[in-house]
């Protein structure tokens, strides 16, 4: 009896080992088409993942580039401005110089015209105090009875003595 149990185990192992086989083969038959497919689209889309990374790292460097660019242009003008207002301050204060020189020099050139008027007014007050001397001593002359000759004399040794050099001025 437990020889014919066994052969019964051995028959139903037998029997469930080619069902087990059969049943592989008909699904790996059938199934591997959905697995392959299955497979090939999970291929694809890792495929697809790596070239948009790509493609991402690739703009990126890009936009990094354009950035770096533009921070070297904003650089480069910042420069140029900078550079730019310094010479126009410059230019200003060179401006500023210059007035104020003119400014100075008219001054300057205003106090001698004045200067010289007031030595021409000076002299012509001399001038005009000597005359009124000459004048008095003239008439002090002419009252004392005194000729002529010494009365010229006395005016133009007066004259000489006094107004030598406001004369020639």
């Amino acid at each position: 009896m437990i020889e014919a149990i066994s052969a019964v185990f051995n028959v139903n192992a037998l029997i469930t080992a080619i069902n087990v086989f059969i049943l592989f083969f008909v699904a790996g038959y059938f199934g591997s088409g959905m697995a392959k497919g299955f497979l090939e689209k999970r291929r694809q889309a890792v495929t697809d993942a790596r070239q948009a990374a790509a493609d991402s790292v690739e703009s990126a460097q890009k936009l990094k580039a354009e950035y770096e660019a533009k921070l070297a242009s904003a650089d480069s003008e910042t420069k140029r401005i900078i550079d730019e207002a310094k010479a126009t301050a410059r230019h200003r204060e060179e401006l500023k110089d210059a007035s104020a020189k003119a400014e100075a020099d008219r001054i300057l050139e205003r106090a001698k015209v004045e200067a010289e008027l007031e030595k021409k007014r000076v002299n012509d007050e001399i001038k005009q105090e000597i005359i009124d001397y000459a004048s008095v001593a003239a008439r002090k002359l002419i009252a004392d009875n005194i000729d002529a000759q010494y009365s010229d004399e006395v005016i133009r040794e007066s004259l000489d003595g006094i107004g030598e050099g406001v004369w020639q001025n």
